[in-house]
């Protein structure tokens, strides 16, 4: 079973309380119109290469993100 999400790139800072607590797979829609693509990328770049160490942990196996 699949956890299923949306928002936009100022709901990133949810990701690690969600991820802890479900420990399954993450399917997160990002909503990122031109006006936020550029955030939208700047932010999930973050959090994949430089934000918290536990989303790394967890994230990187379970967690995927689409633009839309």
């Amino acid at each position: 079973m699949t956890y299923t999400t949306h928002g936009d790139f100022t709901f990133f800072d949810n990701l690690d309380p969600l991820l802890e607590r479900w420990q399954g797979p993450l399917s997160l829609a990002v909503y990122a119109p031109g006006t936020d693509y550029n955030k939208t990328i700047e932010s999930i770049i973050y959090y994949r290469y430089i934000g918290p160490k536990e989303y790394h942990d967890r994230g990187e196996s379970t967690a995927e993100i689409h633009l839309y």
